[in-house]
């Protein structure tokens, strides 16, 4: 049993508690996912069952898509829904405000993580840090994004509703952070619903309530990576087991997918010319279903 499995995860348990209910499920030890999910948040987790764990580095995960809502006026030490609120009581900034501001966050930008993240700060888990209420200084880091949508404004609660296209690390706690401060007020993300991880997309998700039926919605490798695939005759599938380097005349790729019998074989790494060299080599994978 192996390949990707699209969950669409509530508010509440952790993406760690869904890895261990599919373990459970599926009776399967290796199991991991392509990019976790806070408890607040709720949304698309891509899950690699069985050998698939050693294909997550390959993935195709960007951009990533979230629907999220600013409140704004209030602000938490988390900010989510999630923590206490630490500040409260501030004006809400008004429909034309927040339309000026969005453009500034757009393209490259830089952002300061959430402290109450699981980033590492000097071999500690911040939130670790944080929950014992000591000062974290997150260090600034780039992030890139690609489009940001206002979709409604709430003025009476204060709510301002948006989509946002990003790369990978991006926090969209931090977003709505330092959003709701460029606004020249203060606010937290209510509400965070990731939409898509590269070429995943809710529409493939199994909601959490019908997890005993993972097993039927596995995708197999071959309807996840669709481009840059090469198929091996069987003397470059002897090659690759023994890992050896195998010409592919024609080929410039960086990676490359080698297929055999409709079976992935091996991740290739482009050593130059038309040589390749097997990076990854699956044993017993998932090909057609």
């Amino acid at each position: 049993m192996n390949g990707f499995l699209c969950v669409n995860k509530p508010i509440g348990p952790s993406s760690f508690q869904i890895v261990n209910q599919l373990r459970r499920i599926l009776h399967i030890k290796k199991i991991g996912h392509a990019g976790t999910l806070d408890p607040e948040a709720s949304g698309l987790l891509v899950i690699a069952i069985g050998t698939a764990t050693r294909l997550l580095q390959y993935l195709p995960t960007e951009p990533k898509m979230y629907e999220f809502v600013i409140k704004f006026g209030s602000i938490t030490d988390t900010l989510d829904r999630e923590g206490t609120i630490t500040d409260s009581g501030k004006p809400i900034p008004d429909l034309s405000t927040i339309e000026q501001v969005l453009p500034s966050f757009t393209g490259r930008i830089s952002q300061i993580p959430p402290s109450y993240s699981a980033l590492l700060v000097n071999g500690v888990r911040a939130y670790q840090l944080a929950r014992s209420g000591k000062a974290v200084e997150m260090q600034p880091r780039d992030i890139d994004i690609h489009r940001m949508t206002l979709k409604h404004f709430d003025r009476e609660n204060g709510e301002a509703y948006l989509c946002v296209e990003c790369s990978g690390g991006t926090y969209v706690r931090s977003l709505a952070r330092d959003i709701a401060e460029k606004c020249g007020t203060i606010g937290f993300a209510s509400s965070i619903h990731r939409t898509a991880i590269g070429l995943f997309s809710l529409d493939q998700a199994l909601p959490c309530e019908s997890l005993e039926n993972a097993a039927k919605h596995i995708l197999p490798f071959d309807k996840v990576f669709t481009e840059n695939i090469c198929l091996i005759s069987d003397i470059q599938r002897e090659c690759l087991l023994y890992g050896r380097d195998f010409a592919i005349p024609g080929s410039a790729q960086d990676t490359l997918y080698a297929f055999h019998n409709n079976e992935l074989m091996a991740v290739l790494k482009h050593k130059g010319d038309s040589v390749y060299h097997p990076s990854t080599v699956i044993s017993g994978s998932a090909g057609s279903q």
